[in-house]
C-alpha cells in the first residue's frame, strides 16, 4: 500500500517579491508594467516543488492576516494561495 506525506504552503504572487523582478521581466517581454499581482507567479514555487516530487492537489485562494490566520478569499481579490502537496513516502 502507498504512503503519502504532504506539505503546505501558501504561495504569493507579488512581482515586487525578492528574485521575482528577472522572472517576471522575462515572461513578460516587451511590457512596461506587468501586473503586480499576476497568478503567473505561482509558477516559479509550484515548479520548485514539482522538482522535489511534489504534487499539487489543492489551491484556494486565501486572505492571510497580519497574526498568520488564513480566510477563504471568497469576496475580496487576494495575491495570496493556499497549495497543498503530496508525494509518495520514502520506503525505508
Amino acid at each position: 500500500m502507498d504512503a503519502w506525506e504532504y506539505h503546505v504552503k501558501i504561495v504569493q504572487t507579488d512581482t515586487t517579491q525578492p528574485g521575482m523582478k528577472g522572472w517576471v521581466q522575462q515572461q513578460y517581454q516587451g511590457m512596461q508594467k506587468p501586473p503586480q499581482y499576476t497568478p503567473y507567479l505561482l509558477l516559479p514555487a509550484l515548479n520548485e516543488l514539482g522538482e522535489h516530487g511534489w504534487e499539487l492537489v489543492y489551491m484556494e485562494p486565501v486572505v492571510v492576516n497580519g497574526a498568520g490566520e488564513v480566510a477563504l478569499a471568497t469576496t475580496q481579490v487576494t495575491h495570496a494561495y493556499l497549495c497543498v502537496f503530496k508525494r509518495r513516502r520514502p520506503t525505508p
